[in-house]
């Protein structure tokens, strides 16, 4: 009686292959040929799926014919390195991502801190808009007749410049100042504490002689060539001393 399920061939013979005949099957090989090569790819996430695919496919094909095919072992490693490539191309496209956002946060203020930095046009204030530059330039001219009239007379180069160089960042709900102090790290604490209120005191008569309104949250910082010595901020109406000393990380959520 013949063997339904493995009917003879027109010889007699078995269409079965003989044990040992087995073929490597076509797929459990193209499995691990792409999941290598997803490794290799930046991101290799889309070409370690398919991988993964094909290294499952093969692996039921040969465990449902042991005797025609064979190559499991293949297989498995599309599987596994299929599998790494997905992971690794999930990991730089998080990262990527990640980063891009970070940047969005602190673009704005980094900007402005790359402007006063690199002072173009020899101008001495700067601003996110018309407006903006206008009252940076109200403040940079009355911080240079304060600092005419102030007591502490720093000596020596000053890798600032001689100039207060001021960036004003105007926002619906807010106005933030930078103000680059000349030979800032010069000046005894006393002199730092003075400039940062004589700053705050000046941003707000400028901000409110500008015509910007009432209510503002106000924020002002003095600094050097390349670090901030003070931070503050507070409701436009504030005191310097009713302002909150603050960090890098508060001011850098004015600039929204």
């Amino acid at each position: 009686m013949n063997d339904e399920t493995n009917p003879p061939s027109p010889s007699g013979t078995s269409l079965r292959q003989a044990p040992g005949n087995a073929t490597i099957h076509k797929w459990a090989i193209a499995s691990l040929v792409i999941g290598v090569t997803s490794l290799v790819l930046c991101p290799g996430g889309l070409l370690g799926l398919v991988a993964i695919f094909l290294g499952v496919a093969a692996r039921k094909a040969i465990s449902q014919d042991a005797d025609r095919w064979k190559g499991a072992q293949f297989a498995l490693g599309g599987i596994v390195t299929g599998g790494i490539g997905v992971i690794l191309g999930l990991s730089i496209i998080g990262l990527y991502f990640w980063q891009k956002n970070a940047e969005m946060k602190i673009s704005k203020l980094g900007e402005a801190q790359k402007i006063l930095f690199a002072q173009p046009g020899g101008e001495v204030a700067f601003g996110n808009t018309d407006k903006g530059q206008a009252v940076a330039a109200s403040v940079a001219s009355r911080m240079e007749e304060f600092a005419a009239s102030f007591a502490e007379k720093p000596s020596g180069i000053s890798i600032e410049g001689d100039k207060f160089l001021v960036y004003c960042w105007l926002a619906k709900d807010s106005a933030a100042f930078l103000v680059t102090v000349p030979n800032l790290r010069k000046y005894s604490d006393e002199g730092k504490g003075a400039m940062i209120e004589t700053a705050w005191t000046i941003a707000q008569k400028a901000v409110k002689d500008g015509g910007l309104g009432d209510g503002l949250r106000l924020a002002v910082a003095t600094r050097g060539a390349l670090a901030y010595d003070q931070i503050l901020i507070g409701k436009q109406t504030s005191s310097a001393h009713e302002a909150k000393v603050s960090l890098e990380k508060d001011l850098e959520r004015c600039f929204h």
